[in-house]
């Protein structure tokens, strides 16, 4: 009998282990630390300026490139009040506020950087908006309404027909400039802005590069000059 009830028990120990391969216990979802990321995205000392923007139709990707030069018609060489795409720059403030300014520097697909110029000009801004979801899975960006002609221009569509978010997987990890100096290496978001109806059946993703200012600013009220910044 005892031989028995081990053979049946070694039975009951096997079939439990299959069930727990067949229908494993599903992994805890992970939770943004939304406090580190919002605390990332406004860190002092840190401009964004766009890198590319690329249109994602089902499989296919065109990629708009910032260029200062503009050697053909894929590049952003798109004017509105006297500045170039490649000419403005981007900064996230604690509370959800972002502004857009006129300004000048390494901008587009360059090398890393520890030794370039940069300048802003503060008589022109355009405001835009960030804000986390109710759940926080992600957070909701409102372009300034410049990037939103940029983006009309390009798609053709009104830009309201967009929803915009910033892609979690390149949320910010550096918090200030020595951080990025030991990273060695370049710093980038991307906003996503998909389509709210069929109106238009692509999706555009904006590449913002991180400009870490790693001098004092000189210039007066009008405009800061930074002698070095890494990019």
């Amino acid at each position: 009998m005892k031989v028995i009830l081990n053979y049946v028990l070694a039975i009951l120990v096997v079939g439990a282990i299959s069930c727990n391969k067949e229908n494993p216990v599903p992994e805890p979802e992970k939770t943004v630390d939304y406090k580190l990321v919002d605390s990332l995205l406004s860190a002092r000392g840190r401009y964004w300026v766009i890198e590319k923007i690329t249109k994602v139709t089902g499989d296919e990707k065109l990629e708009y490139i910032s260029d200062n030069n503009f050697k053909n018609d894929s590049l952003l060489g798109i004017f509105w009040h006297g500045a170039i795409i490649a000419s403005v720059n981007f900064k996230f403030y604690d509370g959800g506020n972002i502004t857009q300014k006129i300004g000048g520097g390494p901008f587009g697909p360059l090398p890393f950087t520890t030794t370039g110029k940069f300048n802003v000009y503060h008589l022109s801004e355009r405001k835009g908006g960030y804000s986390w979801a109710k759940d926080y899975s992600k957070v909701n960006v409102v372009i300034p309404s410049p990037l939103q002609s940029i983006l009309q221009h390009i798609s053709k569509v009104d830009p309201g027909n967009f929803v915009g978010y910033l892609d979690p997987s390149s949320y910010p990890v550096y918090g200030n400039v020595e951080e990025i100096k030991a990273a060695g290496k370049s710093e980038r978001i991307k906003i996503i802005m998909d389509p709210k109806n069929t109106d238009c059946k692509a999706s555009y993703i904006f590449t913002l590069r991180a400009v870490w200012l790693d001098s004092s600013g000189y210039g007066g009220s009008r405009q800061s000059i930074y002698n070095k910044v890494i990019y």
